[in-house]
């Protein structure tokens, strides 16, 4: 296995633009990401294709050697069956991996300018960042390449191309399999106990199904993670054992379609529906709990569901995630997120009042930042933009209306939040970096 690491390390240093050591290699693009772009991808894209066909070779050869069909027709039929279900299955993922990969991470870079990026790694990477360099957080250019080589070193490791290499040969691997079994059953008449053979080959096709069309809508979005991968190929592998038990009471009839059926569900969906159906023989309560994140703006169901998969339930917890992430793993674009922890770091704040301010404009971190820099720069505003707050803030004809100097303090503690600091300087401009207390 010595040639892989050798691979893996000529890799990091010549899309990194750096050794293991943490030095920069001397190469003449300056930038973290110059030196990289439509080259590299042409090399990804050739590598994965020549790798798909080389399994795919390998595995049909090895199984014909193992089984030796019946028929020799049969053989040139799966050879053709495995080449368009593999192509199928890897012509996404090699799209991503040589195109969207390199796109999305332009999006996070792109939004990390300047001094963002120095708040980036002062708020969710001090240790690391410091451990590399002492003044890493200087203002200087030197020290901005060295925390933009940094950043592009732990993108990798969290969600480099090379990361995707094993998920995707099991995917590869699985796929053959299925196609194999698919044509051993259904052409060669090979036996399956406990299941039909159109069952089997319904459940498998299903599986399938489910996996490339979900591949697909994840590219297109730019969102595939290596987590999808392995529950696609979890997804297949458990295509006909769920078959079986899914079909056990149907009617013969519908048994395939059923199969099929249930093979184009995701497994969140699939899970919860066998929850459900082992609950009412269990005598067991379904709760349903609706997250606290829902009562954010732009927060729905199905975006609540993909934050509470990721172990995010609560404004807290939004707050303590790194933001790049979990836009990594929920699929939703950085903007976004950055906007669901600026209402988040108000929320911390003001609990369920932040929701009141929404009216006013004043429900992310950003606009109270600005908002006290305008009380502190304008004294003349001070008492109409305090009252606007205040009128807001109270909840109903008889509550207390809260003075200046408390909502004062409440917003200042908001302005002053080491998160709203690194996300005043994610907005960009100068003047919001200078509001939020760093180098413009």
């Amino acid at each position: 296995m010595g040639w892989i690491r050798a691979w893996s390390r000529w890799h990091l240093i010549d899309c990194a633009g750096q050794g293991e050591n943490g030095m920069k290699v001397d190469k003449q693009a300056s930038g973290a990401t110059k030196g990289r772009g439509k080259g590299e991808s042409r090399h990804w894209f050739w590598y994965l294709v020549l790798a798909v066909a080389f399994i795919d070779c390998a595995g049909i050869y090895v199984f014909q050697s193992e089984h030796p069909f019946r028929d020799r027709e049969h053989y040139s039929q799966m050879v053709l069956l495995a080449a368009i279900s593999t192509t199928l299955v890897t012509a996404p993922l090699i799209r991503f991996l040589s195109h969207g990969w390199q796109d999305r991470y332009e999006e996070f870079r792109n939004r990390l300018t300047d001094g963002a990026l120095n708040a980036y790694l002062l708020q969710f990477w001090e240790r690391r960042a410091r451990k590399v360099n002492q003044q890493i957080f200087d203002n200087s250019a030197l020290m901005q390449d060295e925390a933009g080589r940094l950043f592009d070193l732990i993108y990798r490791e969290q969600y480099g191309q090379s990361v995707f290499m094993m998920p995707a040969l099991l995917l590869l691997l699985t796929t053959l399999a299925g196609s194999f079994l698919v044509i051993m059953i259904g052409m060669e008449k090979y036996q399956l106990s406990m299941i039909e053979t159109k069952v089997a080959i319904a459940a498998i096709a299903g599986a399938y199904m489910f996996a490339v069309s979900d591949m697909v809508l994840s590219v297109r979005r730019k969102s595939l993670n290596v987590a999808d991968i392995y529950w696609y190929v979890l997804r297949l592998v458990l295509a006909v054992p769920i078959g079986i038990a899914a079909t056990a009471s149907a009617p013969g009839a519908t048994a395939a379609t059923v199969a099929f059926g249930l093979g184009t569900f995701p497994m969140d969906t699939l899970t919860k529906l066998l929850r459900r159906l082992t609950d009412k023989p269990l005598n067991v309560a379904e709760t349903d709990q609706a997250p606290d994140l829902i009562k954010l703006e732009g927060v729905t169901v199905p975006i609540a569901s993909s934050l509470s998969a990721e172990g995010v339930e609560s404004v807290e917890q939004l707050l303590g995630m790194d933001p790049i992430l979990l836009a990594i793993r929920t699929g939703l674009p950085f903007k976004f997120i950055l906007q669901l922890s600026a209402q988040a770091v108000v929320w911390r704040h003001l609990g369920e009042a932040a929701g009141r301010l929404v009216p006013i404009d004043l429900a992310y971190a950003q606009q109270v930042a600005r908002l006290v820099q305008a009380v502190d720069d304008r004294p003349e505003l001070r008492k109409n933009l305090l009252s606007a707050v205040a009128t807001r803030l109270k909840n109903g004809a008889g509550d207390t209306v809260l003075e200046d100097d408390t909502i004062l303090f409440i917003l200042r503690s908001v302005a002053d939040d080491s998160y709203t600091k690194f996300l005043m300087s994610s907005y960009g401009s100068t003047e919001a970096a200078k509001t939020a207390g760093l180098p413009p």
